[in-house]
């Protein structure tokens, strides 16, 4: 899904502030818009909704700010409501309470904020600019710690000067599109240099605006994910779980074991112990998709029975020999690892969520056997 960006998704939340006063002064800048418990904010930088007089910056109003949203190719402005919170010290955030929006997108589900914990990825940002003012999509890359590095600009040597390229950005949300939202990772809050030279911008954790937001508008599944399978990684499952098990499920484990005496008929009682260990494990890894996220955990599942009846459907119902039974449930455990490694772009090889989920998802089947249409899903042999 990493491709999947859609430019036309980000206008509806990633707009524009407009300030301008009576007496003259005026500011633009970038935003966020995010549900919260039902309510409808704007999430920017402090500095965006307030103007300089000498050496101290003043907020506007909250009548002289408008939100400009650049929607399906037509211009919507929105009222602020109230300012819930700014502050244009170190920090750097405000948080903007706005009217709210019924244009048929779903911002409750579609927008979530989300720790930066992937490294090594292209973020994107929608800036408002005096050469874009109706929004351009900006592709970034991390170049430290609080750096982004421009990826489909160079803004050195253009026509334009770095100024007018870059300024109307500030604030904007740096996103990421992952299990079927946008997550914002963080804002933008200035150029790394006066003449944007470098390309580079600076930015802030989405973090800063946790006093204000509740986790209704969170969204840390991967966060949750890693540090629920770390976990369980480290684990021990006890034989005692085992038992435990085996007595609660006494028809599951009897319809695993008549499998592992077709797949494994000489280490049956020790893959048993394995797939019992690799679903115990599985469950309490991967609840957390089920807890933050069902939509995203029902599109998993979708997929993966999808893609399970896919290749089982040319699976014979009954085996040669054993040899035959295990070559084919590798293959399967290889096939669907590699499907649904685009489901999980987080994954590394330390942390093998893929196989690791497939893993689970097999063994789930082999236990279970009422939940597939199968039959004999590796349980004859000729």
């Amino acid at each position: 899904m990493r491709d999947e960006w859609n430019f036309l998704d980000m206008q509806h939340f990633a707009v524009k502030i407009v300030c301008r006063k009576d007496s003259g002064e005026t500011n633009t800048g970038s935003g966020t818009i995010v549900v919260d418990n039902g309510h409808f904010y704007v999430l920017t930088a402090g500095h965006c909704i307030c103007y300089q007089n000498f050496d101290k910056y003043l907020p506007f109003a909250p009548k002289e700010i408008s939100i400009v949203q650049y929607s399906e190719s037509t211009e919507k402005v929105y009222k602020v409501l109230d300012i819930v919170k700014s502050d244009t010290g170190e920090s750097d955030y405000a948080v903007l309470e706005i009217e709210k929006i019924e244009d048929g997108f779903d911002y409750t589900k579609k927008v979530k904020r989300a720790k930066m914990i992937v490294q090594n990825d292209t973020f994107l940002f929608v800036g408002y600019t005096k050469v874009a003012s109706k929004g351009r999509l900006f592709s970034v890359s991390k170049v430290g710690n609080h750096c982004l590095h421009l990826s489909n600009l160079q803004i050195d040597g253009q026509v334009c000067s770095g100024e007018e390229l870059s300024r109307g950005c500030s604030g904007a949300g740096i996103f990421l599109y992952r299990h079927s939202r946008y997550c914002m990772l963080g804002y933008l809050t200035d150029i790394r240099d006066n003449s944007a030279a470098y390309s580079d911008f600076l930015w802030k954790d989405e973090e800063n605006f946790n006093e204000i937001m509740s986790d209704d508008s969170r969204d840390d599944i991967t966060v949750d994910l890693i540090q629920k399978w770390d976990e369980y990684d480290e684990l021990d499952i006890e034989q005692e779980q085992i038992d435990k098990f085996r007595e609660e499920n006494s028809e599951w484990m009897d319809n695993l074991r008549r499998k592992c005496a077709v797949l494994y008929p000489n280490e049956v009682d020790s893959k048993v112990k394995i797939f019992v260990d690799d679903y115990i494990r599985g469950e309490g890894s991967f609840q957390c998709i089920k807890d933050s996220n069902p939509t995203f955990d029902d599109d998993l599942q979708k997929f993966m029975n999808k893609e399970f009846d896919k290749r089982t459907k040319r699976m014979p119902t009954i085996y040669e020999s054993s040899t035959s039974a295990r070559q084919e449930f590798l293959g399967l455990a290889d096939y669907l690892t590699g499907k649904v490694k685009a489901k999980f772009p987080e994954d590394s090889e330390e942390l093998d969520l893929s196989s690791s989920y497939v893993d689970y998802q097999l063994a789930s089947r082999l236990l279970n056997l009422k939940s597939h249409d199968r039959v004999y899903f590796f349980g004859k042999t000729s």
